[in-house]
């Protein structure tokens, strides 16, 4: 009992500790085996409305992905495993 059956994904919880370093974008690709930006899963991007703040935009495909690795790879620690409903 208590076991769930549910995907695990990646949700970007901290989003105000992110300063844009990328890693976990470069990881995501790493694991893709691709080179550049172009397919991502993640995203991040300069606040439009505060030029200082960055977002963090997850792709739901990323459960493709190892997960865990690319969690560890974040310094600011911005990223948490959910199940995929977002619990």
């Amino acid at each position: 009992m208590g076991f769930s059956n549910m995907a695990k994904t990646i949700k970007a919880s901290y989003q105000s500790r992110c300063f844009g370093c990328e890693m976990c974008l470069m990881e995501c690709q790493r694991q893709m085996k691709k080179a550049g930006l172009e397919g991502s899963y993640i995203r991040v991007l300069r606040d439009a409305k505060n030029g200082l703040e960055f977002r963090v935009y997850v792709d739901p495909k990323i459960r493709e992905l190892n997960i865990d690795r690319i969690i560890k790879v974040c310094v600011r620690q911005v990223l948490e495993e959910v199940d995929e409903d977002g619990a």
